[in-house]
């Protein structure tokens, strides 16, 4: 249908001088509903355009406009503090680990497999929280494991001895897992790619900071109140940050939001979302699925045969190529961004 056109009267002059000028203008596109064109609202915003019988109908937005930027900033300040467990936990005990040592009567390696363990279990755990946020929500996957979390540091609280204090630990990595996961699904779900790079940046910044406050916290801590202390501000971390998400977070993955906005404002609104056809029904991949994603990039590959290759082949303690290598990788982690996107 054509667009609806107008006069210009500041024109009659220059269109009798020349019949075949094109004497009108077009009024910027409308949204066609039930084979009717709705006239640009009088007020001028490219929101909201209006019938000629008085009704009014929104324009195409996309899902970015779901949220304000009050909204923004919050899921943002939320992320972050979730995400500030992540390196905290690492290590706010590690003043602590001599003393825990005596306490437990175990032996030194027994204790660094208690660091150990955490960190291998937070990488290894991501395969499974990923696609787990994917098919049933990032709020969901957040909640059941903050909730989780929680309750494992209370266990740590409480552990008799060195082989429960590492099991614990284990499970409270498997836990915490999904925050640096879903949190950054949630930062991609609710900030539009032209603005994604601020958000990150801020992002980013409780997980330096966390290996920071980690230590400066326990070692005061332990000190004054002993080392099972440490849990118990990770437990109350956890449990705030249960309690935040509960009360003020959404879900913002795409699908539900659209299924959500189909519900509350109908599908005529659903389907005046942009992006409505391109957001696919989420569906659980299999935990080694993103394995695929990981080796996409030859460069990671090669740093990581460059720098074990090396220390093997020369009988060194340490690998003489790890310092290229690590020059190198804001390089290699680009490439493998833009590889897997």
């Amino acid at each position: 249908m054509a667009s609806p056109r107008r006069k210009h009267t500041s024109q009659r002059d220059a269109d009798a001088a020349d019949p075949f000028a094109d004497d009108t203008v077009a009024v910027p596109a409308a949204t066609v509903v039930g084979g009717k064109a709705a006239a640009p609202d009088a007020s001028g915003s490219d929101d909201l355009v209006t019938w000629e019988e008085g009704e009014v109908v929104q324009r195409e937005r996309s899902i970015y406009d779901t949220w304000t930027d009050r909204k923004r900033y919050t899921l943002l300040g939320l992320m972050s503090f979730a995400t500030f467990l992540v390196p905290f936990s690492d290590t706010v005990y590690l003043p602590s680990l001599t003393v825990i040592q005596k306490d437990l009567n175990t032996t030194a390696t027994l204790m660094a497999a208690t660091v150990a363990v955490y960190l291998f279990t937070v990488g290894l755990s991501a395969l499974f929280w990923g696609p787990f946020a994917d098919r049933y929500g990032r709020r969901k996957s957040m909640l059941i494991a903050s909730f989780l979390f929680t309750a494992f540091s209370i266990g740590c609280v409480f552990a008799p001895n060195i082989a429960a204090l590492v099991a614990l630990r284990a499970l409270q990595g498997a836990a915490v897992s999904a925050m640096m996961v879903s949190s950054n699904a949630v930062l991609a779900d609710s900030w539009e790619p032209a603005q994604r790079g601020k958000a990150m940046g801020i992002f980013m910044i409780p997980t330096l900071v966390g290996p920071i406050v980690g230590p400066l916290l326990g070692g005061g801590l332990s000190q004054g109140l002993g080392w099972r202390s440490t849990f118990v501000a990770m437990a109350i971390c956890g449990g705030a940050i249960f309690l935040a998400l509960l009360f003020f977070m959404e879900e913002t993955n795409h699908h539900h939001v659209l299924k959500r906005i189909r519900t509350v404002e109908g599908l005529q609104a659903a389907k005046s979302i942009r992006e409505h056809d391109s957001i696919p029904k989420p569906v659980f991949r299999a935990p080694w699925y993103p394995l695929r994603r990981a080796t996409a990039s030859r460069a990671l590959l090669a740093r990581v045969v460059v720098v074990f290759a090396s220390r093997r082949a020369l009988g060194l303690r340490r690998a003489p190529g790890a310092a290229a290598c690590a020059r190198a990788q804001p390089m290699q982690g680009g490439l493998a961004f833009s590889r897997c996107t």
